[in-house]
C-alpha cells in the first residue's frame, strides 16, 4: 500500500470512528444503548487502532492486520443492521452501514 493510499484510508477510518462515536452517544442519550451499540463503538475503535499498525508493521503482518480490519468492518455493519433507531436517526444509521461496507471493500482490495 502506497503512503498516499494509506493516508486516505486512515482519514476515512478515523472519520468513520468519529461518526460512530457521535451516533452511539446520541443513542445513549436517548437510553437506546445495548450490546449492538457497545459492539459497534468497540469495533470502530479497534478498526482505527489496528489500521494504524499497518504503517509500522513488517510486510508479512500487513495482510493479517488488513484481514482483521475487513472482519471488523463486517462486524460493524452487522451491529448497525441490528440497532433499532427512530426515524430521525435512520439516515445516519444507513450512512454508517454503507461506510462500514465500503471501508471493508477498500481494505479487501489490498489483500489480493
Amino acid at each position: 500500500m502506497r503512503e498516499d493510499e494509506y493516508k486516505k484510508l486512515e482519514s476515512r477510518i478515523y472519520g468513520f470512528s468519529v461518526n460512530v462515536f457521535s451516533f452511539v452517544k446520541t443513542l445513549i442519550n436517548q437510553n437506546q444503548s445495548d450490546q449492538h451499540t457497545k459492539g459497534l463503538l468497540s469495533g470502530s475503535n479497534q478498526l482505527y487502532a489496528l489500521f494504524l499498525d499497518v504503517i509500522d508493521s513488517q510486510e508479512d503482518r500487513v495482510t493479517e492486520i488488513l484481514s482483521k480490519c475487513v472482519q471488523i468492518c463486517s462486524n460493524c455493519s452487522t451491529f448497525l443492521e441490528n440497532i433499532k433507531v427512530e426515524k430521525k436517526l435512520l439516515n445516519e444509521k444507513v450512512d454508517l452501514t454503507i461506510e462500514a461496507n465500503e471501508l471493508g471493500r477498500q481494505l479487501n482490495k489490498y489483500l489480493k
